[in-house]
């Protein structure tokens, strides 16, 4: 693991951040011993107790990738094993705790914005109740130690970066239909991206239900208008 020692930041969000289709609020990783007391009082934000539970008001994605614990929503329980990740979302009653045998050391982010809350009411999360459906796994733990690697490295500084990081580890999970024009949120997250890494080739895909080549073709086109000027005058 490329972290060295655990951190719990709480990331300023400002106005620009706030209107982005996504932003994250909240970051860090810990390590529980096995026995040891949880939540631990180092964590008074939150803080709760197991019989109570707890509500956020954003999303929380954890991802363990030692020992194991168990989780709990109004309708699932269940054991959290090594290298699962689980999602809780915004609103959702939920508990969470390591074994006592075990203890565990996760990974987490909270994050809120216009796309996950699209997201949920498209259903486009691939879950097993509160459990990712991730395929490559070990690309997924890379990207979530290489986001917190990036948080820890500006302690308490939040950017866009984090966000474009942030929609990378979640595309994980979520299920893209590519059956209709590309919404106005993912078009800012494209603007942004061309900004830090510059013009790049950028694909397209129209999978299902598809429309005309005219309109495909005019759907791709809109990408031109986010190139840089000079780029776009060399074209």
């Amino acid at each position: 693991m490329s972290l060295v020692k655990p951190f719990r930041h709480a990331l300023p969000v400002n106005e620009a951040l706030f209107n982005e289709a996504i932003y994250l609020t909240h970051a860090g990783w810990e390590q529980v011993r096995p026995g040891d007391r949880y939540p631990t009082i180092e964590a008074p934000i939150f803080y709760f107790e197991w019989r109570e539970g707890r509500i956020l008001p954003e999303f929380c994605l954890a991802l363990n990738i030692a020992g194991g614990g168990d989780i709990e929503t109004r309708g699932h329980r269940g054991r959290i094993q090594t290298g699962d990740a689980f999602l809780f979302r915004p609103g959702e009653w939920h508990r969470h705790r390591p074994s006592p045998k075990t203890g565990w050391t996760i990974m987490w982010i909270h994050f809120n914005g216009e796309q996950p809350l699209r997201w949920l009411h498209e259903n486009a999360f691939h879950l097993k109740n509160n459990i990712p459906v991730v395929a490559n796994q070990r690309l997924f733990r890379a990207q979530f130690e290489h986001l917190l690697g990036s948080i820890e490295q500006r302690q308490f500084v939040n950017s866009i970066s984090h966000s474009l990081q942030a929609i990378g580890l979640i595309s994980h999970f979520v299920l893209d239909t590519h059956d209709h024009p590309v919404i106005d949120p993912v078009w800012k997250l494209y603007s942004r991206a061309i900004e830090l890494v510059g013009p790049t080739a950028t694909l397209l895909e129209w999978d299902d239900r598809i429309p005309s080549f005219e309109e495909v073709h005019k759907e791709a086109l809109k990408a031109k208008k986010f190139e840089p000027a000079k780029a776009a005058v060399a074209s």
